[in-house]
């Protein structure tokens, strides 16, 4: 399998520098613990319209009827009549006076609750028109501009990054779950790649959290005892890995899933859009911590047929709206009733808009500018901005910009989720912060006494290696090529890549800025795969990590263990051959590190059987790590998955 299809199948998860080429000699540090939890928590809900969704008939100018009209003689909505547009706000000044299309009923009651905002004149200059370009430079926090045309990773990818160094890839118990959570698409964006190759989010490519549970535990079954050398062992390696944090990912997401629920006086419709919203508002309530969702509506690339001739209040484009617009509204009635909508904020996006007049298809072409809508209790509510000038065109393209996209989603970012300069640097989006729009109310605006803020420290690891030695023990080898105020470094082991132990602490040199050599050896590391990191501290307390790095432990001659079968539904076996007589003690843990059993057991000469049934586990689903120590020194643990 080649490492583009299997992380294709597993979604949008990938593991990091440290995995496809070795350790990240760039290192990341340590954030800080959160001054105000309530910014730690909140969630940003970004809903992608991808195909363009046509701005003028979604928010129509009312202001500027007669040139609508003559620009669209047939598929305009009507000014007059039952089917007319829906006027938001009949107190705001004549120049917002702002008008929805007549199926968007739901977005009127936000609005009257005070949870809606309508952006309008959003894009980027000379934008671009193709779908899928124009759609990565959002992505990317990019334009048309030679410097920002060819970003190679996401902004979100290098904000969550930045917010949370050394955990993409790699759940532990401060952040069990991916950063952010994608669905409804078929393939990862480019939004939460780093350049790193890291990835900020898992891919759900559908609201089905039971089909990527079991997609991904069917991957493939334990990995080889020995792997061959080259290029062959290392996709071996690299696949092995992405499908243990995979399953970690996945029963995580299960198990938060089935904590969950929706309130049972919502009814969402039954359509995608609105089934992936639902599935995030049950997330949340299970405990998920991820701070960023996206979801994706298709279908909104109306070259043609965009209404029913004669009726150009029904057809494609406003069922679309329709889907959007309850979806969004039973999603806000949800996590009102079960109690979290203060920490959630939603905006719309699509990737350009569309020209000013139709077509000779009943539809229209690709444009410029368009208009975004953000939702939440912590929105300030209103109209921003004024309608889109339709005297401002160019070859057909709504050229009425008024905010940039950036400067918009940097509200979002900041005002709301408190991240502060250097994330938003990360994130390309800091030279955006003095253009925010007041699109957040003052009640929820995180102060930058409560910004998510931190540097990095200046130590450089130019190798970071690990081997076993003859005696049986490891030994770490790292090479520092600079050092600034670089007070220790302590070693750390785990079995899990979850659950980690000091080993060891060795002195920095303070401050150099020449080659240093440091080691340390670990006594019998486990039978298995063992996982080693270093936390470089500075003299302040500052913390930064590199790593982890892999090693391999073949089982001891004398004592060979097999546990079977796996997955596991009411029993399991470990079978143990061993040379010589002697105690073990046997200890199972969930992935998360908690002990679910413990027993000692007598090992025989020769072969024994210990069977364990699985209603003495807690009851506990997902994957279990066995471990077996004996007083002759043999340690090995094993995965095993419970059905």
């Amino acid at each position: 399998m080649k490492r583009r299809s299997f992380i294709k199948s597993s979604g949008a998860l990938t593991v990091g520098s440290v995995l496809l080429n070795g350790i990240s000699v760039k290192g990341t540090p340590l954030p800080p613990p959160f001054t105000c939890q309530q910014i730690q928590d909140r969630i940003f809900v970004m809903i992608n319209l991808f195909g363009a969704n046509d701005t003028l008939n979604t928010v129509v100018p009312m202001q500027q009827y007669s040139i609508y009209a003559n620009a669209r003689p047939t598929i305009r909505i009507m000014d007059a009549g039952a089917n007319k547009y829906l006027e938001l706000d009949s107190t705001l000044p004549t120049n917002q006076q702002t008008a929805l299309h007549p199926i968007m009923t739901p977005f009127k009651a936000l609005y009257d609750e005070g949870k809606l905002n309508v952006v309008h004149g959003v894009g980027y200059l000379n934008n671009n028109r193709s779908h899928f370009k124009s759609d990565d430079l959002w992505n990317t926090a990019g334009d048309t501009t030679p410097a920002n045309f060819n970003h190679l990773s996401g902004w979100a990818g290098e904000l969550f990054e930045y917010r949370y160094p050394g955990i993409l890839g790699s759940p532990n118990a401060a952040m069990p779950d991916p950063p952010c959570i994608e669905m409804g698409a078929t393939a990862g964006s480019i939004l939460f790649q780093t350049a790193n190759n890291n990835n900020a989010s898992v891919l759900l490519t559908n609201s089905n959290i039971a089909t990527y549970y079991n997609t991904l535990i069917a991957v493939g079954g334990p990995a080889p005892a020995t792997l061959p050398p080259g290029d062959f062992g290392a996709d071996l390696t690299f696949i092995d890995d992405v499908q243990r944090l995979s399953n970690i990912y996945a029963q995580r997401i299960q198990s938060v899933f089935n904590a969950g629920n929706n309130s049972a006086g919502v009814t969402y419709p039954n359509t995608s859009i609105a089934n992936q919203l639902k599935t995030v508002a049950r997330l949340i309530k299970g405990g998920s911590k991820s701070n960023m969702y996206t979801v994706h509506q298709y279908g909104f690339d109306t070259h043609g047929n965009q209404i029913i001739n004669g009726s150009s209040h029904t057809g494609l484009h406003s069922n679309l709206l329709r889907d959007l617009t309850m979806g969004i509204k039973a999603f806000m009635d949800d996590i009102a009733a079960l109690g979290f909508e203060d920490r959630v904020v939603i905006t719309t996006h699509s990737e350009f808009g569309r020209t000013i007049d139709e077509n000779s298809g009943l539809g229209t072409d690709h444009g410029g500018v368009s208009t975004m809508f953000v939702i939440g209790k912590g929105v300030k509510p209103g109209i921003t901005g004024t309608p889109i000038d339709l005297t401002k065109v160019t070859t057909r393209a709504l050229t009425d910009l008024q905010f940039d996209y950036r400067a918009v989603w940097a509200a979002v970012l900041q005002d709301f989720m408190g991240h502060g300069p250097q994330p938003m640097t990360a994130a390309r989006m800091n030279d955006f912060t003095t253009t925010k729009p007041a699109i957040i109310s003052e009640e929820y605006k995180a102060t930058p006494a409560c910004y998510i803020n931190y540097i990095v420290l200046p130590v450089t690891i130019a190798s970071f290696n690990v081997r076993l030695l003859a005696s049986g023990n490891a030994e770490l080898v790292w090479e520092t090529s600079s050092e600034t105020n670089c007070k220790e470094f302590d070693v750390q082991h785990s079995i899990d890549n979850l659950n980690w132990t000091s080993i060891g602490t060795v002195a920095g040199n303070g401050n150099s800025s020449m080659l240093s050599r440091y080691s340390l050896q670990h006594s019998k590391p486990s039978v298995g795969i063992n996982y080693y990191r270093l936390w470089q501290v500075d003299y302040n307390g500052s913390r930064r990590i590199f790593g982890p790095k892999i090693l391999r432990v073949k089982k001891q001659q004398g004592f060979e263990v097999k546990i079977y079968p796996n997955p596991a539904v009411y029993d399991f076996n470990i079978a143990i051959t061993a040379e010589k007589k002697q105690n073990a003690v046997i200890n199972i843990y969930d992935i998360q590190g908690h002990l679910l059993n413990s027993r000692n057991a007598a090992i025989p000469v020769g072969f024994t059987k210990i069977n364990i049934p699985v209603n003495q586990l807690r009851n506990y689903k997902g994957e279990i790590i066995v471990q077996i120590k004996t007083d002759y020194g043999f340690e090995q643990a094993s995965k095993l998955i419970i059905q």
